[in-house]
């Protein structure tokens, strides 16, 4: 059988930029957009503009760049989720909150991060796939 690259690496756009459901355990799923997003790049670059100095400089340091990293996060790539509850009670989407869970939880951070790179998650075969089930 022969794969052409089309069929390995084609891209949904709008799923990259509208975000796809990724389960995270039974009952929890968050909607992610692609790193690397417009979104996600446009936040990125604004937040970075008062540390261009810094960064051009290789001097910026990695806790600054770790929070500027989240909020772009925040801002461009988790765009909303289902199941979670704080304290028993659903917690609601916003930037906000995800800032807060993104900056409390490492882990959690770097699995958005992770799922936000994945190829499958935005690929058009996979996509089209799910859409049938």
């Amino acid at each position: 059988m022969t794969t052409n690259l089309h069929q390995l690496f084609a891209t949904d756009a709008a799923a990259e930029t509208e975000g796809v459901w990724i389960p995270v355990c039974e009952g929890i799923e968050v909607k992610i957009a692609r790193m690397g997003n417009e979104k996600f790049q446009k936040a990125y670059r604004r937040l970075c503009k008062p540390h261009r100095n810094l960064i051009r400089q290789g001097l910026l340091d990695s806790a600054t760049e770790k929070r500027l990293l989240k909020e772009a996060l925040a801002e461009g790539v988790l765009l909303d989720w289902r199941g979670l509850k704080q304290d028993g009670a659903p917690l609601a989407y916003s930037r906000e909150a995800a800032l807060k869970l993104l900056t409390e939880l490492k882990d959690f951070a770097d699995f958005v991060a992770d799922e936000a790179r994945r190829l499958d998650n935005f690929r058009e075969r996979d996509l089209e796939d799910a859409e049938k089930n």
